[in-house]
Formats: structure tokens, sequence, C-alpha cells
């Protein structure tokens, strides 16, 4: 397993063994990042961190999107989607309601970042690539990586 080349390049394709892989070591990541970083400043320093770790996230997703041939916009959405949502939370811009519970412009990126990351995942998890070479290189399961 190429790991460089699994988070941090967006050429190619991977089948589902090498996303779930990743995912594996993604989401422990950002779930430790995040309560390290909630303990010592809170909800500013933890959305740096969930920045940091969106490109590898990305990296992934975007090559397995690419064997599964889905539409570009879905991942753009996903990534604009993750983007608005931490960066508001570092700049604190309007994500709190009142007594601190979260707010209607929260909620408003949330609920739709929540249904397309859903999509993503059942999506690029479950469902097999597409056969044979394609735009984007050859079938990973067919021996090329």
């Amino acid at each position: 397993m190429n790991w460089s080349y699994l988070f941090f390049s967006f050429e190619g394709r991977i089948s589902r063994q090498p996303y779930w892989l990743a995912f594996c070591v993604l989401v422990p990541a950002t779930l430790g990042a995040a309560m390290l970083a909630s303990q010592v400043n809170g909800g500013r320093l933890t959305a740096i961190a969930e920045l940091a770790l969106l490109y590898p996230e990305l990296a992934v997703i975007v090559k397995r999107a690419n064997d599964r041939e889905m539409p570009s916009w879905i991942v753009f959405c996903y990534f604009i989607l993750s983007v608005m949502m931490n960066g508001l939370a570092v700049l604190g811009i309007g994500l709190e309601g009142a007594a601190g519970e979260p707010g209607a412009l929260f909620w408003l990126i949330m609920l739709p970042l929540m249904a397309v990351g859903l999509f993503i995942l059942v999506d690029l998890g479950f469902r097999p690539g597409v056969s044979g070479p394609n735009r984007y290189g050859p079938d990973p399961l067919q021996g090329h990586t």
C-alpha cells in the first residue's frame, strides 16, 4: 500500500479496500485531533484540526469517486460544505444560537453536509467501481494501482 499516494494524490482510482483502510485511519485521526483540540482550545482549534485532515480525506474520496465515475459536483459540494462549516467555526461566525446551542446557520450547513456525506459514504464504500479502464485510469482490481 502506497500511503502517500492514498492520502495525498488526486490522480487515478482506488477500490473499496483502500477506501475503507483510509477511512479506518482518517476517522480515528480526526476524532483524536478533535478531542485533543477541544481540551486545549475548544471549537476553533477543533475546526482547524478538521480542516488540516480535509486534504487527505478529499484525496481518498476523489480517487474512489473516480473509480465509481461519480459526478465531481457531488464531491465538490461535500468539500465546500466542510470548508464552510469549519471556516465559520474558526472565524467564530454565527454557528451558535441562544445559550450556546447550535444556531440556524449551523443546521443550514450541517444537514446538507450530513446528507451528502452519508451518500458519499454509502456509494463509495459499498458499491463496486466501474469495471475495466475509464478516463481516470485502469481498473484497480485488475492488478494496477
